[in-house]
């Protein structure tokens, strides 16, 4: 089995990702949002949607249960 390794900055910007996927998932339409549409849209999205905890990671779960 291949391992890969990553540096801390490449973790960094994977960690980002995942928890753009988590909020987003496809209401970009498939188009990855500027990182003025994506605060916006955390902004605007996330109250709709009750969602009034702090974001702690892509893969930590809240103590509200959201991830």
């Amino acid at each position: 089995m291949e391992r890969i390794c990553l540096d801390e900055s490449a973790l960094k910007a994977v960690d980002k990702y995942c928890e753009y996927r988590r909020i987003v998932g496809d209401d970009d339409g498939g188009r990855l949002f500027t990182e003025e549409q994506y605060e916006e849209y955390k902004r605007t999205v996330l109250p709709l949607h009750g969602i009034d905890c702090k974001l702690i990671g892509p893969e930590t779960q809240c103590f509200c249960t959201h991830r």
